[in-house]
């Protein structure tokens, strides 16, 4: 592919060294190196051959990193500091306390409750079919299960509808002649409803995180706290879903959704916590290693 390379720029015989991140590439006693300003470049380590002049821009990283690992989103031309992005994720993070937000947290919880919803339901029905038609207890056992591992406020939805106990009842009605194979269609269908909106819920705060994560100086950090953050979606969305269930869907659907809200910012605040415990905890280790203990004299 030699016209779209820096060779089509080879006037007079001089080719054009400016190659990698705009660095200048030596090849002079074939170091193979990339001279920057500051710093010069080993492409084959990927690391500068010097310490970084501008340490404090990049803390948690080591002097020598290159580009914080990523040359395709953080340029470094002179070798002291990186470039960052201009450009932004689909849908911009909210920041709060130095910490970046999912604008999607408030629909984790619902998102799971849906979809677990929906998975609980295809269940019970796989299990019904294989029923006797005539066999009550079994149909009332298994819908006794379905209800236990239905997610609120769901729950609390189907039981006021349609209770448990009126369910048990049947088993022992002679009178009652219904088919135990058989579902409720409408049922069916606004449990496959519910669980499609769920895939697009998490679906997109799974994208969020993910492009959060991507976009960050330090992705693996981000990568920690979005995670405990989903922790504490996933955790308090259920505990107010649940408390307030027995005030109706509405109030319960609601309350899931600041309890999301409320979890994901404790979880994230909660993840920099610990992280900076786990930091603070090693650093001391250090401080008491073997190397650190012996006599300079005697070290190796």
């Amino acid at each position: 592919m030699q016209g779209i390379s820096s060779k089509t720029f080879n006037f007079a015989g001089t080719e054009n060294n400016k190659k990698f991140n705009s660095i200048e590439h030596n090849k002079d006693f074939d170091l193979n190196m990339y001279e920057a300003f500051y710093r010069n470049l080993d492409p084959q380590i990927g690391r500068f051959w010097q310490i970084d002049p501008k340490l404090e821009s990049a803390e948690a990283w080591s002097s020598y990193v290159a580009m914080l690992n990523n040359p395709i989103r953080y340029p470094d031309p002179l070798g002291d500091s990186t470039i960052k992005p201009k450009w932004h994720p689909p849908m911009s993070s909210i920041q709060t306390n130095g910490n970046t937000i999912n604008p999607f947290a408030p629909l984790i919880y619902q998102g799971y409750a849906n979809v677990k919803g929906e998975a609980v339901r295809a269940q019970y029905n796989n299990e019904v079919a294989k029923l006797n038609p005539n066999d009550k207890q079994g149909r009332a056992d298994l819908k006794e299960k379905a209800r236990t591992n239905t997610p609120e406020p769901f729950k609390t939805m189907i039981e006021k509808s349609r209770p448990m106990s009126g369910e048990r009842a049947k088993v022992n009605d002679p009178s009652f002649k219904g088919d135990a194979t058989k579902t409720n269609f409408e049922v069916n269908e606004t449990a496959k409803t519910t669980g499609a909106l769920g895939k697009i819920f998490l679906g997109s705060a799974i994208l969020q995180s993910t492009m959060t994560i991507a976009t960050s100086e330090n992705p693996v950090k981000e990568t920690a706290t979005e995670g405990t953050g989903w922790a504490g979606a996933m955790y308090l969305g259920g505990q107010f879903a649940t408390f307030t269930a027995p005030a109706g869907p509405i109030a319960s659907t609601l309350s899931g959704v600041v309890g999301s809200i409320i979890g994901f910012v404790a979880g994230k605040q909660g993840g920099e916590i610990l992280l900076k415990g786990i930091q603070q905890s090693a650093g001391q280790a250090a401080k008491y290693s073997l190397p650190n203990l012996v006599p300079f004299s005697i070290r190796f």
